[in-house]
């Protein structure tokens, strides 16, 4: 399916980002995603051998493109099940990382690496563990 023309993911995200301030429900926000660019999406995840899996706080707009929805447990352990050779990771450093370690062969990419927890903050360095 040939393209005339193709953008960023950043300009895409921006472009989405942009409509979707002005939705107030999610589910306006999911049906920003046309049928064109759902086909673009899935063109690409054919042709680059890859799936794409969103934690549950990332926009409905990005949930509307994943093949997989999830907590970060969940998500970890499907991409090690899944055969395609690429995990796009809507979610956190430490959700690729985990999806890395657990897929070394894998190329495990992260969409925007800026994004945080933080809840992954509140973990302190400990001197030793008292059992």
């Amino acid at each position: 399916m040939p393209r005339e023309k193709s953008c960023r993911a950043d300009e895409l995200a921006s472009l989405v980002g942009t409509h979707a301030a002005l939705c107030a429900s999610a589910t306006e926000r999911a049906q920003l995603v046309s049928a064109e660019l759902m086909d673009t999406v899935d063109h690409l995840k054919q042709e680059r051998d890859a799936a794409i899996l969103a934690h549950y706080y990332v926009a409905p707009e990005v949930q509307a493109v994943a093949d997989y929805v999830g907590d970060s447990f969940y998500l970890a352990k499907l991409a090690k099940t899944l055969p395609q050779s690429t995990i796009v990771l809507a979610g956190v450093e430490f959700m690729g990382e985990s999806a890395k370690l657990l897929n070394p062969a894998k190329t495990v990419l992260l969409p925007e690496p800026a994004a945080d927890c933080p809840m992954a903050h509140m973990v302190l360095p400990c001197r030793g563990l008292a059992l």
